[in-house]
């Protein structure tokens, strides 16, 4: 145990400062050529404006473009009154609407700040470590936006992959098809659109391709610190809960431990993925206080507190079940629905075919469905995180209801498991 603290504390504390050096280097470099990039995404800015969604109709195929012109923005902003540390801590940038103004939009900031407008108000947005730009600055040196998004469909191919071809090269068929069962519910198809929302993605199944490869299995909890800090560096709170669950899946469908054995797993890796992730992203408010001053640990809190209250106009319970509605909506149309049927008619015809050697007696019954309940666990905590984060969920609920792929992958994963004998 004493070893193991250790290790988190020397994690903790390397990833903290190579974090903030890397953020601070990145602010060091030029961003004539990136603003020029920029500008020539201008035009997909604009038609944006008004349309952002990728199929017309369906609000989750979003492009995100809102804070993806966020993100754009701090990658370009310069200003001389600011150092490359004020900056890359308090994380400035140039509204076009001034305070108590009317409603603004993040992209015509955006746009008037290339188009050299005049901006009366200067904002900040100290409260991420926005970790995105140490590949988000480089990149835009050489592309523009939808350069960005064509990497990105590359990028999440490859990714994927992987992980089903290693999936299949060591015998875990169940495990790969479980994942490309959840993969709809992640809206792929139109991910690779959205700077903000391919965030999670990567980091989901880069941590379940390191699972995958990791042959010492008593690494797994500090990898899961690790995930934990990469999501909470990267990330914008989008649905960081798949960082968690989808790495989880695939150690509890590869453990070959007993049931006793993978719930302390999976509570130690569910345990480290948190303390990586609050630890990393509390050291962000911190750090921006003391070295630029400043109120970001009470905002911070505030801040929380607001988006894990009740859903608006409802109390705890009520707002719950509404905010359940709201985050399962998006799949209750035809396509979705037709899927749905066509894996709950694969698994009934799984559990008939696999009845003779496992489903044989009442004990071997009992046995399976012990074997399952860890997987089961899993699919519940995106109900969990609903839960807690109403606030968060009921307003962003076009993508904070990808979490409902955890509980298909988790429920697919748990019935292919393999049976112990």
């Amino acid at each position: 145990m004493k070893k193991m603290l250790w290790k988190n504390v020397w994690i903790l504390g390397a990833s903290v400062v190579a974090g903030f050096l890397l953020l601070l280097l990145v602010h060091l470099l030029p961003t004539d050529k990136m603003q020029e990039n920029v500008y020539w995404s201008k035009d997909t800015i604009l038609a944006e404006f008004e349309d952002q969604l990728v199929i017309d109709g369906y609000e989750s195929t979003m492009t995100g473009s809102f804070t993806d012109c966020l993100m754009l923005h701090h990658a370009i902003y310069k200003s001389e009154e600011h150092s490359a540390l004020e900056q890359s801590m308090r994380m400035y940038r140039s509204e076009s609407c001034p305070e108590g103004g009317d409603a603004w939009w993040a992209g015509q900031s955006l746009v008037d700040y290339l188009d050299g407008a005049q901006q009366p108000k200067e904002a900040q947005y100290p409260r991420y470590w926005h970790g995105y730009l140490v590949l988000l600055k480089p990149l835009l040196m050489l592309t523009s936006l939808n350069g960005i998004r064509m990497m990105n469909v590359m990028g999440m191919m490859v990714l994927l992959g992987a992980v089903l071809l290693i999936c299949g090269y060591t015998k875990k068929i169940g495990l790969g098809v479980a994942y490309l069962a959840a993969l709809p519910f992640l809206y792929y198809g139109t991910s690779f659109a959205s700077l903000s929302l391919s965030i999670c993605f990567y980091i989901a199944f880069g941590s379940v391709l390191g699972v995958l490869l990791m042959k010492k299995k008593e690494y797994w909890p500090l990898w899961f610190l690790a995930t934990g800090i990469a999501t909470a560096y990267f990330d914008f709170l989008t649905y960081p809960l798949v960082t968690l669950c989808f790495p989880l899946c695939a150690c509890l469908y590869i453990s070959e431990s007993g049931v006793k054995n993978k719930w302390k797993m999976a509570f130690a890796c569910l345990l480290e993925w948190g303390v990586g992730y609050a630890v990393m992203w509390g050291s962000k408010w911190i750090l921006s206080d003391l070295m630029t001053g400043g109120s970001t640990v009470s905002d911070a809190f505030a801040t929380i507190f607001t988006r894990a209250g009740s859903a608006e106009g409802s109390g705890r319970f009520g707002g719950f079940v509404q905010v359940v509605q709201s985050n399962l909506a998006p799949f209750m149309n035809l396509s979705f629905v037709l899927f749905m049927l066509a894996v709950l008619v694969c698994l009934i015809w799984f559990l008939a075919r696999r009845e003779r050697t496992w489903l044989k007696t009442k004990l071997q019954f009992i046995a399976k469905l012990q074997q399952m309940s860890v997987l089961l666990g899993v699919a519940v905590l995106p109900f969990v995180w609903w839960f807690v984060m109403q606030n968060h969920s009921q307003e962003h609920w076009a993508y904070t209801c990808r979490n409902f792929a955890i509980v298909v992958l988790a429920v697919v994963a748990a019935v292919l498991q393999p049976a112990k004998e």
